[in-house]
């Protein structure tokens, strides 16, 4: 498994070599959103797509029926986060989901960790909301689950347990 993480606050400008060039739907959906910081979150969401996975058009990406990006032309399976300061793309030769979240006074360590381990697990079955947080059992050995923290932030990926 690989891990790679982009602080929002490290794009600077286009044309910087912080910002690669990007396909222009990944451009006009990141000046869609309202806030400064969600346009940011969407560009490192392309930047990380693009510097690991190569990705440089949109129809390099196709998605499943739930949602759950994969490579067009084949690779590495991947899932990608975003929140806070943070934008995280995993990878992994078998399926993978990954959740980051900040730690707030609202949502501390202990609930979040539960959360990004929910929200990890759904991104890694590609079913999403449709397999619905409530209904994922934490205590069991199906998933292999890790944990991590980075400045304020928490982030967890799942595999599946080799049996």
């Amino acid at each position: 498994m690989k891990i790679h993480i982009l602080n929002i606050r490290d794009i600077n400008s286009v044309g910087s070599e912080n910002f690669p060039p990007l396909p222009p739907q990944r451009l006009a959906r990141a000046m869609k959103f309202r806030q400064h910081d969600d346009q940011l979150r969407c560009l490192g969401a392309g930047i990380l797509l693009h510097r690991v996975l190569g990705v440089e058009h949109d129809d390099d990406l196709l998605y499943g029926p739930y949602g759950k990006p994969f490579l067009a032309n084949g690779g590495p399976e991947f899932s990608l986060s975003h929140a806070g300061e943070y934008v995280i793309l995993v990878t992994h030769d078998t399926p993978v989901g990954v959740d980051i979240e900040p730690i707030t006074p609202e949502h501390d360590e202990a609930f979040l960790r539960e959360w990004t381990a929910r929200e990890a697990i759904m991104k890694l079955t590609g079913l999403g909301l449709q397999l619905g947080p409530e209904s994922i059992n934490l205590n069991t050995n199906t998933y292999k689950l890790e944990h991590y923290t980075i400045n304020n932030h928490i982030y967890c990926t799942a595999v599946l347990s080799k049996m």
